[in-house]
């Protein structure tokens, strides 16, 4: 191995090295060292004569010999510790720059590992404020440190012997590291250290997050806010629940780890997401995990960048990269995608369902009366009041509460229970509309003239629209305990709203014209109208006839079954108004 150079080194240096020294292996280094600073010392007596003369004669130091300028170092010790050695610039600058600048960056990538490592792991708002913020509370006094070391064994190179080019290559290269790092602690610094204060001090701003199991234990509701340890919850309600499918999400967002954390979580178990008033922020990143992504009507999505420490990061990509990552994850498309990092945190972007659909963020907008009872903050909000100021909306309910109020508040009963435990409007309506059912023969056979005859013509109507597709529910409506339930109206079949909304109305008239003492025939009145009516029927229709005479016979053939139902409603209203009332009253009341 080729011995060092000691001319090259200062006197400082060489008594370092001295007294380091292995001097039983390296003898004639010690010789070496020994001899060169044996030369140093006639030197150094000369300059400190030449330094008192010059006290007493000025001149101008620029004519001076470049060797004089060393003498601020030479006989400057060197400090027992080695890091204030290289703070003060004493340790060489290939060390300094080179090996130390290695050492640093290798150690900021390992550091930068573990913190990644920890706040991926942190179970609460202060350990995740304690990593998020350990980076730069390491990272900032050691590269202040670093720096200046380097600069100052820059600036004694030279008088080492060194290249001045170099060292000043070596300083430009400091302070623009220097610059460069204040430029990101200002970035991402300040707005980690601000948040990381805040995780560990402060109380979450985020209304706490809570679940709702709904619709008989397949669904289930996420309220409220997000925030670290969320997706400990979500976990908990799954493991007690087994049966659920579909997660529906109703938040203003929260803390981006928490929501790729229940992200994390809607996708290891394959749920649906679904949202049926707002979903916003953080929110978004919960709902893209979705096995299948469901909109309800009136469902709105709600994106922006996020922020920290109470800055937007709509201009940071290296704070918004996880961000970023998320919608990557999801597939979403990049116009998307950049027009949610542009919108700022402040403002928000709610795309329409058609702008959601063509980006595939949303896979299909769905009828929400389909699924469990949702989007409400709390319990208390459930009340008589708040159900009747729903219900109360539909003239017929009026009019039901003014005339009929122990049904009505009935239904209202229905609804309430049904609302609590989270089942669909779709259940409540079947549950609410059997006690309706089991009154409307009551409304007929007190009903006005013309409100019955009207009621039958909507009801024809309805099963007029039936017919094509849905035969038997068509038949059902006058053979209800021959037909299957599961093929009645409503189960197997869905009738328009235009035909719904039009019973409704002319039901509401049927129930607040409701009479005392209504007209109707006797039995064997009524009796004989009906049998000259289905005599008449078996003239134009042997088939309709054999319906009447046995409907379960001809569940095997519902067009026929139908044909008949609607052929013997119509034939009661084709009498004159008053006679088809009155029948129909009679018929009811029986």
């Amino acid at each position: 191995m080729q011995a060092p150079d000691y001319s090259n080194y200062s006197l400082a240096e060489l008594e370092d090295v001295l007294a380091n020294i292995d001097k039983e292996q390296y003898p004639d280094r010690v010789s070496a060292v020994l001899k060169e600073i044996a030369l140093r010392q006639p030197l150094t007596s000369k300059t400190e004569t030449s330094q008192h003369q010059d006290s007493s004669h000025p001149q101008n130091t620029a004519n001076h010999d470049p060797l004089l300028a060393e003498d601020r170092y030479d006989d400057e010790a060197l400090h027992a510790n080695w890091l204030i050695r290289f703070w003060k610039g004493q340790v060489s600058l290939p060390i300094s720059y080179w090996v130390v600048g290695i050492l640093i960056t290798l150690g900021a990538l390992a550091l930068s590992s573990f913190v990644e490592l920890k706040i991926e792991s942190a179970s609460s708002r202060a350990e995740l404020g304690i990593y998020m913020m350990l980076l730069y509370v390491v990272l900032t006094p050691v590269v202040i440190w670093q720096s200046v070391g380097v600069i100052r064994s820059a600036i004694r190179h030279p008088h080492r012997g060194g290249s001045a080019g170099w060292a000043t290559m070596a300083i430009i290269m400091t302070v623009v590291g220097m610059i460069n790092f204040t430029v990101d602690f200002y970035r991402s610094g300040v707005p980690i250290i601000t948040e990381s204060i805040s995780l560990i001090g402060a109380e979450s701003t985020y209304p706490p997050t809570k679940f709702r199991v709904l619709n008989n234990g397949t669904e289930l509701e996420l309220y409220g806010g997000i925030e670290i340890g969320s997706e400990l919850l979500l976990l908990d309600v799954l493991k007690q629940n087994e049966n659920i499918t579909t997660i529906h999400l109703h938040s203003i967002g929260g803390r981006l780890i928490g929501a790729t954390r229940l992200a994390a979580v809607v996708k290891e178990y394959g749920l649906n997401t679904f949202v049926k008033t707002s979903c916003s922020s953080a929110c978004t990143i919960v709902y893209l995990a979705g096995k299948e992504r469901l909109l309800g009507e009136d469902g709105v999505l709600q994106f922006h960048a996020p922020a920290l420490g109470g800055k937007s990061m709509h201009d940071n990509t290296e704070l918004s990269s996880a961000f970023d990552q998320a919608y990557k994850d999801a597939d979403v498309p990049n116009w998307f995608a950049n027009k949610i990092r542009n919108t700022p945190n402040t403002e928000l972007w709610a795309p329409s369902h058609k702008e959601l659909l063509r980006a595939g963020i949303v896979s299909k907008v769905v009828d929400s009366s389909a699924y469990g009872f949702s989007g409400y903050e709390d319990e208390s909000e459930i009340n008589t009041q708040a159900v009747e100021s729903g219900l109360l909306t539909h003239p017929y309910l009026v009019a039901m509460k003014d005339k009929d109020p122990d049904t009505y508040y009935r239904i209202v009963a229905i609804n309430e229970e049904g609302l609590r435990e989270g089942a669909s409007i779709n259940a409540i309506a079947t549950r609410a509309r059997a006690v309706f059912e089991a009154r409307i023969t009551h409304y007929i056979a007190h009903g006005s003239d013309a409100d019955i005859v009207d009621y039958w013509h909507v009801m024809i109507k309805q099963m007029q629209e039936l017919q094509g597709q849905y035969p038997l529910a068509c038949a059902a409506f006058v053979y209800p305990e021959e037909v299957p339930l599961e093929h009645h109206a409503g189960n197997e079949a869905q009738l328009s709203s235009e035909v719904k909304a039009l019973e409704l109305e002319v039901l509401a008239k049927l129930i607040a014209h409701q009479q005392v003492s209504p007209s109707l025939y006797s039995d064997e009145e009524s009796d004989d109208i009906i049998t000259n009516l289905v005599k008449d029927m078996k003239d134009s229709s042997k088939a309709h006839f054999e319906v009447v005479a046995a409907p379960k016979d001809f569940l095997e053939s519902p067009n026929i079954m139908c044909g008949a139902a609607i052929e013997i409603q119509q034939r009661f209203i084709d009498f004159e108004i008053q006679k088809a009332a009155k029948l129909l009253r009679t018929i009811s009341a029986q």
